[in-house]
């Protein structure tokens, strides 16, 4: 019977040969002796996690974009020598409504829904790795996810007619035109103005917040109505 002396790591030496004599007990002509050659291997068992190659991984991706859409690859590796101990799948931990999936093979994170800036702008979510040993050995990290929010909406107008009472000094305010923007707070949604068009190439000037103020003296009586074009534009990229 052959028994260990001592605690062994495959990890380090995975086969030992040994040579074992076999003496009997004869006296003439003396003892007899016999050798064999012994193999031993060293079985592997699961002594080691997967480790990720970072603990914390950041990427970005836009608002809206296609399910499929890459994010990033994240990588795990496992000391053990053999399978099943050395193969390793990828999991989701917490996926805020499943916005994100992970392809259990290749550690490639990709869009899984519709994301909106409003779910972000900063996603966090955390991914394992878990090793296919028994019992199995898992690895965590944390990955960041930026929403960059894309400028989708252009301003639509809600106030369009101004009034002036006649005979009021130039310099006097007119009103003040009002354009929405749908788009998520930030500078998609704000809007500036800026006249495009007088017809008397004189009479009006606007300002960034978007109130014309008059130029001039009107007569009713003479001109009664003044159609103008003003531009109401976002600062988002592109406008």
């Amino acid at each position: 019977e052959i028994v260990t002396n001592g605690t062994f790591h495959r990890e380090a030496l995975s086969v030992f040969t040994i040579v074992v004599i076999a003496v009997d007990s004869g006296l003439v002509p003396g003892p007899l002796t016999g050798t064999a050659t012994v193999q031993i291997f060293l079985d592997d068992v699961n002594d080691y996690p997967p480790v990720f190659n970072a603990s914390l991984y950041n990427s970005s991706t836009v608002e809206h974009a296609l399910m499929g859409t890459p994010v990033l690859f994240v990588y795990a590796t496992d000391r053990d020598p053999t399978r099943p101990n050395n193969v390793i799948r990828y999991t989701l931990a917490d996926n805020m409504d499943n916005l994100f999936a992970i392809n259990p093979v290749s550690g490639e994170v990709y869009v899984n829904d519709t994301i909106d800036w409003t779910d972000g702008p900063v996603i966090e979510i955390t991914v394992i790795a878990t090793d296919l040993g028994t019992p199995p050995m898992s690895d965590t990290c944390t990955v960041f996810v930026m929403v960059t929010n894309v400028n989708y909406y252009a301003p639509v107008y809600e106030v369009l007619t101004l009034s002036i009472l006649e005979n009021q000094p130039a310099g006097t305010e007119v009103g003040c035109v009002l354009a929405m923007d749908a788009d998520n707070p930030g500078n998609n949604s704000e809007v500036y103005y800026s006249l495009l068009h007088d017809p008397t190439g004189w009479a009006f000037m606007m300002n960034a917040s978007g109130c014309v103020i008059a130029n001039m003296t009107f007569d009713r009586e003479g001109i009664p109505q003044y159609n103008v074009t003003v531009l109401a534009a976002d600062y988002g990229s592109p406008p």
